[in-house]
């Protein structure tokens, strides 16, 4: 009888420590998730306002052109004296 209880003894520690291991593991995973998650939501992000950006120059097009070409005109009339 003594055998027996030693096996389902030794048999019930090894199931907890297989559960506290698995436990560990899913935790790791859902920690590594999170922070994968994250990578691609700050990736979204910087893609979303490059797209923004993108957006304003397009609408925006003709009075960026003059603003830059106003510039260019400054700088070279400063050039020139």
């Amino acid at each position: 009888m003594k055998g027996i209880t030693n096996f389902f003894r030794r048999t019930w520690n090894k199931a907890q420590d297989k559960a506290a291991m698995a436990a560990v593991k899913a935790e790791t995973a859902l920690v590594e998730l999170k922070d994968e998650e994250k990578g691609a939501t700050d990736m979204v992000t910087v893609v979303v306002i490059i797209v923004i950006v993108l957006a304003l120059a397009i609408i925006f097009r003709e009075q960026l052109a003059n603003a830059f070409r106003a510039v260019g005109q400054k700088i070279m009339e400063w050039i020139n004296g």
